[in-house]
């Protein structure tokens, strides 16, 4: 009996403390909303309707998608080819909600059409999500 309480410990550890790629991705994101406020970050690269800086140190894209209603969404985006997974973006919405969206942007966030509202940006989370870069 003693062999086998010690056998089921032994198979036990290791799911108890395992933590996925994906996992540290997305907490590596969560801690760079901390550490890299957007206000803080001087967004260089300006788009149709969104402000990107990178810091490569990091392995991070960082930015702002402003909206018709002058509002914005911010995000921190890791791309796949720093990870071994496909990626993920942190998307942080002006009502205080978060979401977390996995692959799609390859090497940076791109947005292919024009994001003008918060149901848009929250339409092409949940359509393309998932999705390999």
């Amino acid at each position: 009996m003693k062999y086998f309480k010690f056998l089921a410990v032994l198979l036990i550890i290791p799911f108890v403390f395992h933590f996925s790629e994906d996992d540290k991705t997305i907490e590596e994101l969560r801690q760079a909303k901390i550490k890299y406020p957007i206000d803080t970050l001087k967004l260089d690269n300006e788009y149709k309707n969104y402000r990107t800086t990178l810091l490569r140190e990091e392995c991070l894209q960082c930015g702002k998608i402003l909206f018709a209603n002058g509002r914005h969404a911010e995000f921190w985006f890791k791309t796949h080819h720093c990870t071994n997974d496909y990626g993920y973006t942190l998307f942080s919405f002006p009502d205080g909600q978060e979401t977390i969206m996995e692959g799609y942007f390859c090497c940076d966030v791109y947005f292919h059409s024009d994001i003008k509202t918060q149901k848009d940006l929250r339409a092409l989370i949940k359509k393309y999500g998932g999705r390999r870069p």
